[in-house]
């Protein structure tokens, strides 16, 4: 688990907007878990932006330590296990349970599934098309490998649009003002 097949088949932005270049402790004691070491490289290389115009990946703001991350992590947990209590689904903090790390355009959100240590977490996506668990689809890839193929559209999944990755930059910082 590395972010090198990532970075070949997307180039980090040569200026990325807010790369965080705090400390994970904080974040980690805050989540209560250890959080994936190609993520972290993502956070620091790529920073906050777009993936394929599509997808945002949640990263952490160097400027209050992580701490609004830590606090998007709890609400996303809370809000999808409220909605999710009459499903088998299971959120973070529940072990095994699904800890987000983005979301998309359209309404869909990207979690890990947390079985096993951090560099083993899988990937599995909520379709905003269906309600309460019955729309998760989860990938047998860490969370950059997934990235990577759905760059080269060796990942396609019913939540993406037909068009993903016609005419689109594949990585656009976000700019904040």
């Amino acid at each position: 688990m590395t972010i090198d097949r990532l970075i070949k088949a997307v180039t980090p932005p040569a200026v990325p907007s807010e790369p965080f270049r705090g400390r994970w402790g904080p974040i980690e004691v805050a989540l209560g878990t250890p959080l994936p070491p190609d993520y972290k490289d993502f956070a620091r290389l790529y920073g906050s932006g777009a993936l394929f115009e599509f997808i945002h990946v949640q990263t952490p703001s160097t400027a209050d330590g992580g701490a609004e991350f830590a606090r998007w992590v709890g609400q996303i947990c809370r809000y999808w296990g409220d909605m999710d209590k009459e499903t088998s689904i299971a959120y973070w903090p529940t072990p095994g349970g699904l800890l987000p790390f983005g979301n998309s355009i359209d309404g869909d959100h990207f979690f890990w599934v947390t079985s096993g240590p951090p560099e083993s977490w899988r990937v599995a996506i909520w379709d905003r098309g269906g309600f309460q668990g019955e729309n998760v689809e989860t990938f047998e890839c860490d969370f950059t490998d997934f990235l990577a193929a759905v760059a080269t559209g060796d990942i396609v999944s019913p939540a993406f649009p037909d068009d993903l990755l016609e005419d689109v930059e594949l990585f656009r910082p976000a700019w904040k003002g």
